[in-house]
């Protein structure tokens, strides 16, 4: 999930992906590209959310980019 500030929308959104209950399991991982606005710090301790920074100039296209780089990285052969 790419972000970029919106710290109330984003607490919102992880808190319906953790109420999800057609998996067993669910790896959060939220592209933050460089909040200023507590975002950051509010992800930082949370234990079970994977965070992947950006300096600010990966906008939407970049921040799904870096996500699916991530994605495929851990991804087996099959998937």
């Amino acid at each position: 999930m790419p972000v970029f500030n919106r710290l109330p929308l984003t607490q919102r959104m992880v808190d319906c992906l953790r109420a999800q209950k057609v998996l067993e399991t669910l790896e959060i991982v939220v592209i933050d590209d460089g909040s200023t606005d507590g975002t950051g710090e509010w992800l930082a301790e949370r234990g079970d959310i994977t965070v992947l920074k950006g300096d600010g100039t990966l906008w939407w296209g970049g921040a799904i980019q870096r996500g699916l780089h991530y994605a495929f990285g851990k991804a087996a052969p099959s998937d």
